[in-house]
């Protein structure tokens, strides 16, 4: 069995950082982090719960990276995954998934 186009284009790159699992108090700023091997016509965008994100002034990309402000347990629940695309070629890999696990803001007297 040859390897055909495809196994050629996954080699191009891999995920050298994948996006983890992070604690974060409710309102908090938050960044997760990915990149992969070879940046050479890579583009990046993000996905919750198998979503892709549109950037706000809340939740935005940065370069590969995810920034989150004022972390929030709702409108930030579940699985963020980072997706590494090769425009010149259309193959993509998909990072590992990763959860904010948000926390209160507990003030005790």
């Amino acid at each position: 069995m040859s390897c055909s186009g495809w196994c050629q284009a996954q080699e191009t790159f891999y995920f050298s950082r994948n996006p983890r699992n992070v604690d974060v108090v409710a309102g908090s700023n938050v960044t997760l982090e990915c990149e992969v091997s070879n940046e050479v016509d890579i583009t990046y965008y993000w996905q919750l719960n198998g979503v892709r994100l549109v950037n706000t002034t809340r939740r935005y990309q940065q370069g590969s990276h995810l920034h989150i402000t004022r972390a929030d347990r709702i409108r930030d629940f579940g699985e963020f995954t980072c997706i590494a695309m090769n425009v010149s070629n259309g193959f993509s890999l998909s990072s590992a998934a990763a959860s904010l696990n948000i926390l209160c803001e507990c003030n005790f007297v």
